[in-house]
């Protein structure tokens, strides 16, 4: 699953949840972490290799590990790696969706596999832990943007409760060529309870009133 475009990673203060360092053993062979700095570099090869294959993201430009560096510092999104055999198999990340304060609990997701690893669940464990991190973070929404000819994301997202929701037609161009946009969306567990039982709405805010307080 790719996130379409750069991130815009908005600076301003925020009322969230301060975030928690957090380990996900998947698999007797695979590890979803936090990402720390001396991962750029295997970061960035990952989401090279995917602007490569021009079937996840309109860049077209390599990135270098510094860009992938100031993501990783931003403590407001949470961004994992995948690890097995002691080496980063995929990452996935979080971005601003909108700087706009109303917007403030709606990120935009993106996950990554080096293309060696595919079809071993780590793109399923990255996204599922992604969520959770970002509940953790008090958001209560993620939206992804895939290409609609990217299966393998699309698969990827219906196994891990993401809606379709919409379609950006000719949204880009990508060697010249104008590309579908599908939007797709992940209401995170405290908001999805709240839209199936509103009586359960005044019981998480107690809830979190005492968490809090």
């Amino acid at each position: 699953m790719g996130h379409i475009g750069q991130a815009a990673l908005a600076t301003r203060p925020l009322a969230l949840r301060q975030p928690v360092s957090r380990m996900w053993v998947v698999s007797n062979d695979i590890m979803v972490r936090d990402a720390v700095a001396n991962d750029a570099g295997e970061i960035c090869t990952i989401y090279n290799e995917a602007i490569a294959e021009r079937g996840s993201t309109f860049e077209t430009a390599p990135r270098s590990p510094a860009d992938f560096h100031a993501r990783i510092d931003v403590a407001r999104f949470p961004f994992l790696v995948g690890v097995a055999e002691e080496r980063v198999l995929g990452w996935a990340g979080l971005a601003s969706y909108s700087s706009r304060e109303c917007y403030a609990g709606i990120a935009e997701a993106s996950v990554y596999v080096d293309a060696r690893a595919r079809g071993r669940g780590i793109g399923t464990a990255l996204a599922e832990a992604l969520a959770a991190a970002a509940e953790d973070r008090g958001f209560h929404k993620l939206i992804g943007k895939l290409l609609t000819d990217n299966l393998a994301s699309i698969r990827l997202v219906e196994r891990c409760g993401f809606d379709a929701v919409g379609l950006h037609r000719r949204h880009g161009q990508l060697d010249g060529d104008w590309r579908d946009v599908l939007v797709v969306e992940r209401l995170l567990a405290h908001s999805a309870a709240r839209r199936s039982d509103p009586q359960a709405w005044g019981q998480a805010d107690a809830g979190n009133a005492r968490r809090t307080g």
